[in-house]
């Protein structure tokens, strides 16, 4: 099970395998509110409190995950970060295929969290395109467009820039 350590991208994974592990009728409150106590990282200030208020009733539990929902579920809260991450990113070198595939699951990284919070919307933003784009080198930039307008007679999208940085 992951711990969360209070960044919005582990917040995708605990939530993704929380929801995976516990059965909204089934699991016991206790056992909840356990797994929320046992995964939740005490380094960050905000969860620490978070968990040493949890106590094993159902209306804890309940402002537990509403808490945990409002402050690391915003779609336009993880935009941000994602976008602040990739202005911080080294540019990917000429030719260096690594650096291409680390970008590449970045990106399916950040699809599945935008899935899983149910804005695949705000992942296909141009904005986001732009950001991915500017990292390129201009020969791979050059390439990407002639690709997506003159082979796939298409507009630019995210989609189309996934599968041009698979190729």
């Amino acid at each position: 099970f992951p711990t969360f350590d209070g960044t919005l991208q582990s917040y995708r994974r605990w939530r993704r395998a929380f929801l995976q592990h516990v059965h909204p009728v089934y699991t016991p409150v206790n056992s909840k509110i356990q797994i929320i106590i046992n995964t939740l990282s005490r380094k960050d200030p905000f969860l620490a409190t978070l968990v040493d208020g949890l106590e094993g009733t159902l209306s804890h539990y309940r402002t537990a995950i509403c808490t945990l929902e409002r402050t690391f579920g915003d779609a336009s809260k993880f935009m941000v970060e994602l976008m602040d991450a990739f202005k911080s990113r080294p540019p990917v070198r000429l030719g260096d295929r690594a650096d291409l595939l680390s970008l590449l699951s970045d990106l399916n990284s950040a699809k599945d969290a935008f899935h899983d919070m149910g804005h695949l919307e705000s992942f296909n933003q141009p904005i986001m395109q732009s950001a991915v784009v500017s990292l390129l080198p201009f020969d791979y930039r050059m390439k990407y467009d002639y690709y997506v307008r003159e082979v796939l007679h298409d507009t630019p999208n995210m989609e189309n820039l996934m599968q041009y940085l698979s190729r």
